[in-house]
């Protein structure tokens, strides 16, 4: 008579490694970034980073690309500096510094609209969510005519807060 023995350890290993899918905390797998209160104790700023960051899950950002997202909106708001430029953020609802086809900085009537804008700017052409590392973002955004500063001193921006953001 065979023993049966081997296929319910196969099925035991099995299981086991479909239940470790289910409960795995792989980075790749799940858009958590640092906590923002390590990066400030200024609650409105807290309140402000933790909305941009759900519109733009709630738009179609996550993993690597989400991040990517949050480093530049650090750049481009100021959010975290002496310069925060608060009336881009709060009156037009605008936290990466986007231009309207008139010129100037465009409006959005809420964080939604503002992320929905962002997650095509930012899938377009060079696709700069597609990037692989940081550095690659910024060539991307180069690529796309993104900023005026220099590709250098803004890379070195986004990798600042980018290795802030992920501790």
């Amino acid at each position: 008579m065979k023993s049966n023995t081997p296929i319910y350890i196969g099925l035991a290993v099995l299981a086991f490694f479909v239940l470790d899918s289910f409960t795995n905390d792989d980075n790749s797998s799940n858009d958590t970034i640092a906590d923002f209160s390590t990066l400030t104790n200024d609650e409105s700023d807290l309140q402000r980073l933790d909305a941009v960051y759900e519109a733009l899950q709630r738009n179609g950002f996550s993993g690597l690309g989400l991040k990517f997202a949050m480093a530049q909106i650090l750049v481009e708001s100021g959010i975290l500096t002496n310069v925060a430029n608060y009336h881009l953020m709060d009156d037009y609802h605008n936290y990466a510094g986007l231009t309207s086809v008139n010129g100037g900085y465009a409006n959005y009537p809420n964080l939604d609209a503002f992320a929905h804008a962002y997650y095509g700017f930012l899938t377009k052409k060079s696709n700069p969510l597609g990037a692989s590392s940081i550095s690659d973002f910024n060539n991307r955004l180069v690529a796309n005519h993104y900023y005026t500063d220099s590709p250098v001193t803004y890379g070195k921006n986004l990798a600042y807060y980018f290795n802030a953001l992920n501790g």
